[in-house]
């Protein structure tokens, strides 16, 4: 007896996760581990037939695992046998490739056409081919061109379609060669694409039924005799395992459809309450030709009442309800903005606490802050008055779609509401206020005054703190020493952190100074990794005793100098003198910290738009347009607790807070390729890490 042993899967299959497109790049994510699974079931000799979504098994951490091998056949040679009969035709019709589908051999192509059928529905949403029968589905494997992508999923990137249609072409030899060249030609597509969009086309079917007056009356089905049977291209050279009742060479007469009412031979009898009686024929009624229809009999039908008289005067109608004074969705719009105004006064108010801005920024942001409080009340009050039925909430309504114009943020919302606003300025409302328009008023005035009381204690809070955290010094108290550490090519000293800076430095954990020394100092070790692979590659560090040169041979590798061991976590200071080379590459260069197994805290600079970039693990912080020099360029990051302050050629660029408390890890200096033909170097002249002191 021969049976597979394997582990105890319990996240469930793929085809649990489908039904709707998914993100592209999560999609090659996902395919990557079945190519590489599928690649070396082929280099044993095994090919698996019957590659599905339910045959691709996920753990808990979603990895997605390929099972089922119980139709998997070894590649034969003379003297192997097959393992299932011969000129059978195994596999799911939806997944199968069309040589599969003729009966012939599937060999690792077969494989591939499936992936690339998964892949297709993965980012459609739907399989390239559908039938009523299997062998409808079949037969379109083998003689229908798949359709566009882009046409099931109109928000699918052009480039997307030449992988996905060679993985699905008919002649196994236009397919990939490997399971992983078809992943990988999608996964380049997707990179070249602009964006990764996740959006889901509109349903095919309606979501809700339609009401009772749309629905046509039913209509009885003709007789059987004139139906015509179905008829199904069946595919060239498919032949089924023998059973022992042989497939119908037609498809039987399809049932009724749900809306018609069964014959009256299957209706449940009733109690006879007379004699029998032959229905009536009515002219026209079909009978097959030279048949007499049989007599039947069918039980007396319940007595009908009289039917009204639908000729006699009808009373008149009743009056119509009053319409609403204002539509439903102007109420949505308000309340909307409302929330959302609110929301921004909450930010607002937590920015005016904080003691670092200048006295320009906190009255700009308190400024803003009066604007989103006046928003907010009047857009609640108008809410509340409209669905009150107040005669001063159309005023009110006016003075919220001002404020929120005002704030430039609001202004899609201001021109909603005051289009539904103006739109139902003709309407009557029908009927008196209704109670409590003095507490709806009252609530609305109270609400402001707490949004302004709220705006203008966190401002005052600010003020008063400002001189603790590096705000601006009083006059009066001593001129401090500058901060010219955080200039290009200065010193990097423990006087050259005055003052100024908010900080100083420590202990020195590494300092590697370029000029002169034609190695790097113990700690420090090179490495390099290409991501577009997931395998080291050949950059590595240069030295000339002028200038220290980091490269990267080839795209989407990333060449490091940093430590060889985990330091413990802490306050630090990271500082790099930087030369990109001119004229300037397609590069991204910068520092990290604290790589523990999760990930880092990143500040690197993108070349392609010149934008600084404070990223924790993979979550974006800051995204910051900056100028970068034409000769050095010194970047520094301090990391206290969990706050992150950047600066660039003297100028601090944000001050961020982490999202979660590293641990331990390392550290590096690192350049990224974005250049897809040349390689790229980035020059820099110092590098050092600090504790803070």
């Amino acid at each position: 007896m021969t049976y597979i042993v394997s582990e105890y899967i319990e996240g469930g299959t793929l085809a649990a996760r489908l039904g709707a497109p998914i993100q592209l790049d999560y999609c090659v994510r996902m395919l990557r581990p079945i190519a590489d699974a599928l690649d070396y079931a082929h280099g044993e000799g095994v090919v698996h037939r019957d590659v599905k979504p339910s045959n691709i098994l996920l753990d808990r951490r979603g990895v997605p695992i390929l099972s089922d091998f119980g139709l998997a056949r070894l590649a034969e040679t003379r003297d192997s046998e097959r393992l299932t009969q011969t000129g059978a035709t195994v596999g799911t019709p939806t997944y199968m490739a069309p040589e599969q589908c003729a009966g012939e051999e599937a060999g690792p192509p077969a494989d591939i056409y499936a992936l690339a059928v998964i892949a297709y529905e993965m980012i459609t949403g739907r399989v390239p081919f559908t039938a009523p029968t299997p062998l409808g589905v079949m037969s379109a494997h083998q003689l229908k061109p798949p359709p566009s992508p882009r046409k099931m999923n109109p928000s699918l990137p052009a480039v997307v379609e030449e992988p996905m249609l060679a993985g699905l072409a008919k002649d196994p030899a236009d397919r990939p060669a490997t399971a992983t060249d078809f992943v990988e030609a999608l996964g380049l597509a997707v990179s070249a694409a602009t964006s990764h969009p996740p959006f889901t086309p509109a349903p095919v079917f309606p979501l809700s039924p339609p009401p009772p007056s749309q629905i046509p009356a039913a209509q009885t089905p003709p007789p059987p005799s004139h139906i015509e049977a179905a008829q199904t291209p069946a595919p060239p050279s498919v032949s089924w395992p023998p059973t022992s009742t042989p497939l119908p060479t037609s498809i039987a007469t399809p049932p009724p459809p749900a809306q018609s009412p069964p014959p009256p031979s299957q209706q449940p009898p009733y109690a006879p309450a007379g004699p029998p009686f032959s229905p009536p024929v009515y002219a026209g009624q079909p009978s097959a030709p030279g048949q007499t229809p049989p007599a039947q009999t069918y039980p007396p039908q319940m007595p009908y009442s009289t039917p009204p008289n639908i000729y006699a005067p009808q009373p008149a109608w009743a009056a119509a309800p009053p319409r609403p004074a204002v539509p439903t969705w102007v109420l949505i719009v308000l309340a909307v903005s409302a929330g959302i105004a609110a929301l921004g006064l909450l930010v607002s108010a937590i920015n005016l606490a904080s003691p670092d801005l200048s006295t320009t920024d906190r009255w700009t942001r308190l400024l803003l802050a009066v604007l989103l409080a006046l928003a907010s009340s009047l857009s609640l009050g108008a809410l509340l008055g409209l669905m009150g039925r107040d005669r001063w909430a159309p005023a009110m309504g006016w003075a919220a779609v001002g404020s929120l114009a005002v704030t430039l943020c609001g202004i899609p919302l201001a021109a909603a509401a005051g289009w539904g606003l103006y739109s139902a300025s003709n309407r009557q409302a029908g009927s008196a206020p209704k109670p409590g328009g003095e507490l709806r008023l009252g609530g609305t005035v109270l609400a402001l005054v707490a949004m302004l009381a709220l705006s203008g204690s966190t401002a005052a809070w600010g003020w008063t703190h400002q001189n603790e955290s590096g705000g601006p010094v009083p006059k009066t108290s001593p001129t401090p020493t500058a901060c010219t550490v955080v200039q290009p090519e200065a010193p990097i000293t423990a006087s050259a952190a005055g003052g100024l800076c908010g900080f100083s430095l420590g202990a020195r954990i590494v300092q590697l100074d370029c000029h002169g020394v034609t190695a790097p100092p113990p700690g420090l070790k090179t490495t390099s990794y290409d991501y577009s692979k997931n395998a080291n590659s050949t950059g590595g560090l240069s030295m000339d005793g002028q200038q220290c040169h980091l490269t990267a041979p080839s795209y989407r590798v990333q060449t490091s100098v940093g430590a060889a061991e985990s330091i413990p976590a802490g306050d630090v200071v990271m500082i790099a003198d930087l030369v990109p080379t001119r004229p300037l590459q397609d590069i991204i260069f910068g520092l990290a910290y604290e790589c523990d197994s999760t990930d880092c805290i990143y500040v690197d600079i993108d070349t392609r738009d010149n934008t600084l970039n404070v990223w924790d693990d993979d979550k974006s912080l800051v995204s910051q347009h900056v100028d970068i020099r034409s000769d050095t360029n010194r970047l520094v990051m301090v990391m206290h607790q969990q706050e992150i302050r950047t600066w660039l050629n003297g100028h601090l660029v944000a001050t961020q807070t982490a999202l979660r408390v590293h641990g331990s890890g390392k550290y590096w200096l690192h350049v990224e390729s974005l250049d897809k033909t040349n390689p790229v170097r980035m020059d820099f002249l110092q590098f050092a890490v600090f504790r803070l002191g």
